[in-house]
C-alpha cells in the first residue's frame, strides 16, 4: 500500500508541467502550450488561460524549467519546437480532497468499530495464558487499527495534494 502511493506521487509529479503564480503562490497542473508575446498560454482541467510572465514565479515541464522568477530561461526560438511530453489533468479541483475525505471517514468508521467491539468469550484459561481465541480478536483489532491509521494518512496527505 505505501508503495502504491509512493509511485502515485512520482507519477503526479512527473506526468505535468507546474505553473506558480506569484506572488498569490498558487500552483497549477497541466500543460504548457507556448508563448505569445509577454504572456504563455497553459492549459489545465481541459480549460485554456493566458498570463504574463512577469506575474509567473517558475514554469516547469517534466525535464525543464522555462521561466523562473518572471524571466524566459529558455530561448523563446527553442519553445516555439518545443513539445512538452507531459499529459492533461485528469482530476477536477477538490477531487483529492473528496478522496481524502474518504478516507478519513472510512478511517474513523474502522476507529469506532474497535472501540465498540467486545470480546465474548474466556480471555484466559486454567494456567493464565490467553486462550487462542481472544489472540484473534486481539490480532484483529490491531490489524483494524493499523488499516484506519493508514487510511488517516492517505487521506491527510491527499487533502494537502489537493490544497
Amino acid at each position: 500500500m505505501k508503495y502504491f502511493v509512493f509511485v502515485l506521487f512520482i507519477g503526479i509529479s512527473f506526468c505535468q508541467d507546474t505553473l506558480k503564480i506569484k506572488p498569490a503562490g498558487l500552483v497549477y497542473f497541466g500543460q504548457f502550450q507556448g508563448i505569445q508575446d509577454t504572456k504563455i498560454k497553459f492549459k489545465t482541467d481541459g480549460a485554456y488561460f493566458m498570463i504574463e510572465i512577469s506575474r509567473i514565479e517558475y514554469l516547469s515541464t517534466s525535464d525543464t524549467i522555462i521561466i523562473k522568477d518572471g524571466e524566459l530561461l529558455v530561448p523563446q526560438d527553442m519553445i516555439g519546437t518545443y513539445n512538452s511530453p507531459s499529459v492533461d489533468v485528469k482530476f477536477k479541483p477538490g477531487t483529492l480532497t473528496k478522496a481524502g475525505g474518504i478516507c478519513i471517514a472510512a478511517a474513523g468508521a474502522l476507529g469506532y468499530s474497535n472501540m465498540i467491539s467486545e470480546f465474548d468469550g474466556d480471555s484466559i484459561d486454567e494456567d493464565f495464558k490467553p486462550t487462542t481465541e481472544f489472540e484473534n480478536y486481539n490480532d484483529t483489532i490491531k490489524n483494524k487499527a493499523k488499516v484506519m491509521y493508514v487510511l488517516l494518512v492517505i487521506g491527510g496527505v491527499l487533502i494537502a495534494v489537493d490544497q
